[in-house]
This record gives structure tokens, C-alpha cells and sequence, in this order.
């Protein structure tokens, strides 16, 4: 109480000299921090770090920036600003000690700015979920699924977990496993299959595909296919070979599916 009534006491012995100082600081400091981030974002538009984590370290600098000029402007006055100092540094103490969950994605996602697994527009597979990387915010990274859905996870759980880059090589390959009939020979199923892999004009000749027979059981031979393919017609080639290898096979009475013959045979009566 009597630190407020100081307070009061000093706010009413401003002068109109005080006041102008005052809303000069105010005017000259918004202006310094308007070039002072402008000047950051330039610098940090030119290194490595993500758009959006360029965007967070950019609030968080206004942020103290502001809480800086307040306390410059408090000071100005007559204000002591040590008390609010006191009560922002007990704040945030306790708001940590409730919120463990939320710094742990704090660090996290300082960790996925800094190692840099995978930017905005990637294609990943994290935490069970597979899509577009949209947002690389600094307590969680936003996804956007093949059908649309937009999941948040948390950078904590991403920092644990396996991150499978799917966008950061320019190349990458279709591995298949194709079952044939028995009825057919090695030789011929794998110069078929190959004949229609090299049909699809999105395979790629360098790597060279390749055609071999992986597993043999008492109903078919399983031949592994294996394509390279940018990046980008990735999905689109997948299923195109399934369906140039099908119309191949087709074309020549082979079956992709193991087929089973069943006898009945009637019993006589004695």
C-alpha cells in the first residue's frame, strides 16, 4: 500500500516537461523497435531457419523490446520498475512450474529450429501421422494430411520420435511385391514385369529398375519391384505400375493372385 501511494504521489508532481520527455521516449522508442525488427527480420530472412520460426523469434524480440521500453518509460517518471520485475520473474516462475508439459515443447521446438529435420513444405512421417509440414511453430508443428485434415503435434513428442523426410531427396523409389501364379515361369514373369515397369515414362532409366523373384511358397513366386521416381510423381507412378503390370500380365492369361484347385470327389456308398 504505501509503495502504491509513492506511486500516486509521484505521478502527481509530473510536470508538463515530464510528460512531453515521456511521450517522446514512447514515440522514439516504438520507432527504434520498428527498425530494430526490421533490421532482424532481414537478418534472419538470409540464414537457414524456417519461415516460421523466423516469425516466433521475431515476436519474442518485440515482445521484450516492449516490456524494455516500459520499464524505460516507468523510469522516466519517477516509477521504480523493480517490483514488476520482482512480480513478472515470480509469474513466470510459477506459470513454468505448472506448465512442464509446455516447456518441454518449448525446448523441442528449439531443438527442431536449430537441427532442422525437415522445413515448411516437406513431406514427413512423425508420431504415427504422415503429411505436409504447414507450420513449425515453437511449442508445435502443424500438419496437413493427404485428405485434408490438419493435425498439431506437439515439438516435445517430435524431438522424441523418428522423423522419416520424405521431400529431402529429389529422388525416391517404389518398391513393390508382386505374387504370381506358379504356372508361371521365373523368367518370364520377371521380363514381363520389367517390360512394364520400363512402359511408365515417369520411371526413372538412372538408377536402372530391377525386377528379382523374393519368395517362392507352395502357391505363387513373389517378385520385388524396385523404381526410382522424383520425388514429386511419386503416388502417381506407384499406381500407375500396379496398373501396367496387371494389364501385362493380363494380356498374357497369368494370374497375380495364388489360386487354389479343389476336388470333390463322391464317395460310394457299400
Amino acid at each position: 500500500m504505501n509503495q502504491l501511494s509513492q506511486t500516486l504521489a509521484k505521478l502527481g508532481d509530473l510536470t508538463w516537461l515530464d510528460v512531453l520527455k515521456t511521450a517522446l521516449l514512447i514515440f522514439f522508442g516504438l520507432l527504434l523497435i520498428k527498425v530494430l525488427l526490421r533490421a532482424i527480420r532481414r537478418v534472419l530472412s538470409r540464414t537457414s531457419l524456417d519461415v516460421s520460426v523466423q516469425k516466433n523469434l521475431t515476436a519474442i524480440i518485440k515482445a521484450l523490446a516492449l516490456f524494455l521500453l516500459a520499464v524505460l518509460c516507468l523510469g522516466q517518471i519517477g516509477v521504480s520498475a523493480a517490483p514488476l520485475i520482482t512480480v513478472l520473474g515470480v509469474f513466470g516462475l510459477a506459470v513454468s512450474l505448472a506448465v512442464q508439459d509446455g516447456l518441454s515443447n518449448f525446448v523441442g521446438g528449439i531443438t527442431v529450429a536449430t537441427v532442422k529435420p525437415f522445413i515448411t513444405g516437406d513431406y514427413i512421417d512423425v508420431c504415427g501421422v504422415s503429411g505436409t509440414v504447414t507450420n513449425i511453430g515453437l511449442t508445435h508443428t502443424t500438419l496437413e494430411t493427404t485428405d485434408h485434415r490438419r493435425i498439431h503435434i506437439p515439438n516435445g513428442s517430435i524431438a522424441k520420435d523418428k522423423v522419416v523426410n520424405y521431400s529431402q531427396e529429389p529422388v525416391r523409389r517404389i518398391e513393390l511385391t508382386i505374387p504370381v501364379s506358379l504356372k508361371t515361369s521365373a523368367e518370364e514373369g520377371k521380363t514381363l514385369i520389367r517390360g512394364a515397369v520400363l512402359s511408365c515414362d515417369k520411371v526413372l532409366r538412372e538408377p536402372e529398375p530391377f525386377v528379382r523373384v523374393s519368395n517362392l511358397t507352395s502357391s505363387c513366386m513373389e517378385y520385388f519391384v524396385s523404381a526410382a521416381v522424383s520425388r514429386e510423381n511419386y503416388l502417381q507412378t506407384r499406381s500407375a505400375l500396379f496398373e501396367a503390370i496387371k494389364t501385362v500380365l493380363d494380356e498374357h492369361g497369368i494370374s497375380m493372385f495364388p489360386t487354389t484347385k479343389v476336388e470333390l470327389q463322391k464317395s460310394e456308398d457299400k
